[in-house]
C-alpha cells in the first residue's frame, strides 16, 4: 500500500500486514500514522 508521510510529503510503500506495526516514514522518519485525522486537499490527491 502507498502511504503519503504528513510531515514530509514523501510517498512510502508498506505493506498491508505491517500496517499495524507503526510504519514510520523512509525519508523523515516520523510516524505514518498519527492517530489524527488529516485535511485532505487537491495536492494530496495528486501524489
Amino acid at each position: 500500500m502507498r502511504v503519503v508521510c504528513p510531515n514530509c510529503h514523501t510517498t512510502n510503500q508498506v505493506p498491508e500486514e505491517r500496517l499495524q506495526d507503526g510504519p514510520r516514514c523512509g525519508k523523515c522518519r516520523e510516524a505514518l500514522f498519527g492517530g489524527s485525522v488529516l485535511e485532505l486537499s487537491a495536492a494530496t490527491f495528486q501524489r
